[in-house]
């Protein structure tokens, strides 16, 4: 029972990353190489979208009409919208640290 055990245990591909990792130092690596690019561009594909469906459902929301409408914004608004934009990432970082602002405090 423990031959066949062992047999069957040598058989079986091992899937782990170290395992892979060993593979890819190899010369032999090729498909090794083509399967992580292929992942690594879906997976860029599906940020990429994620982060356009975002924007763009953002712009749908605040806009009239539709997503591409932004002449029809007021001056106010033209003016005063990309200033929000640059003052928000600071005002995320003083409301996640409390009272603290920057290196200083």
């Amino acid at each position: 029972m423990r031959t066949i055990r062992k047999t069957l245990s040598q058989l079986t591909p091992d899937f782990s990353l170290t395992t892979f990792g060993q593979q890819l130092a190899s010369l032999d690596s090729v498909p090794q190489f083509a399967l992580l690019g292929i992942f690594s561009g879906f997976l860029t594909g599906v940020t990429v979208l994620f982060f356009r469906l975002v924007v763009e459902t953002v712009l749908v929301w605040y806009l009239p009409g539709d997503s591409e409408s932004f002449e029809q914004l007021s001056a106010l608004e033209s003016f005063s919208l990309p200033i929000a934009g640059g003052f928000s990432p600071w005002l995320y970082y003083c409301s996640c640290f409390g009272s603290r602002i920057g290196a200083l405090a």
